[in-house]
């Protein structure tokens, strides 16, 4: 009997872990692949965005923590900056996110946490929605639950594969297929801006 509840609970959680790597390709164009995933209880998506870059490492994670330039390559992205810097590894951010009228802008609070895993060749920053960190502001929908992760993997030819997974609640009501249909195209142009700013990097 012992051995019976062993085997189900081994093929239950193969088949979660099968679940939760469902993911299916929304858009595929010039290098850049987006995919989406239904989460379980909600109308909405995770995305993941993945392109190739010719850069290194270092110059991908200098690009995603310099905050005076998230403007120029992040999607819809109105105001960015730094709130706190802990150390080069901790760090909380503040942006604001245009929303075409007649919605308010959303903003979205923080926290990054970057970790070296060089021994496996890769960077990973994950970001997690910190919505009581830093006041609400007026005019402004805050982002109450979102979670994410960057990843910079250093591939054999040199390049870096950047990849990136993102899950936000909507706290309004904006139809989940709005939503998900906004974002698959912002983060496509998310990665694309990224791409051509590291092209920039001297």
């Amino acid at each position: 009997m012992k051995n019976q509840i062993l085997l189900l609970l081994f093929l239950a959680s193969c088949f979660v872990a099968q679940a939760q790597e469902d993911w299916n390709l929304s858009k595929e164009q010039d290098g850049i692949k987006v995919y989406t995933r239904r989460m379980e209880g909600t109308g909405f998506k995770e995305i993941k965005a993945v392109v190739e870059v010719s850069a290194s490492l270092d110059a991908c994670v200098e690009l995603f923590k310099n905050a005076d330039a998230a403007t120029s390559w992040v999607d819809r992205m109105e105001e960015y900056r730094n709130l706190e810097v802990v150390n080069d590894s901790l760090w909380y951010t503040y942006g604001e996110l245009e929303i075409p009228w007649p919605f308010n802008n959303k903003d979205f609070v923080a926290k990054n946490t970057l970790y070296n895993k060089l021994d496996s060749g890769m960077y990973e920053i994950t970001i997690s929605s910190m919505p009581e960190y830093y006041p609400e502001q007026d005019g402004k929908k805050r982002i109450k639950h979102s979670e994410g992760k960057w990843i910079f993997k250093q591939l054999p030819n040199g390049n870096v594969e950047a990849s990136h997974r993102i899950f936000a609640e909507a706290n309004d009501f904006l139809p989940p297929w709005l939503v998900n249909w906004v974002v698959v195209g912002s983060v496509y142009k998310t990665f694309d801006g990224f791409r051509e700013q590291l092209k920039q990097l001297p």
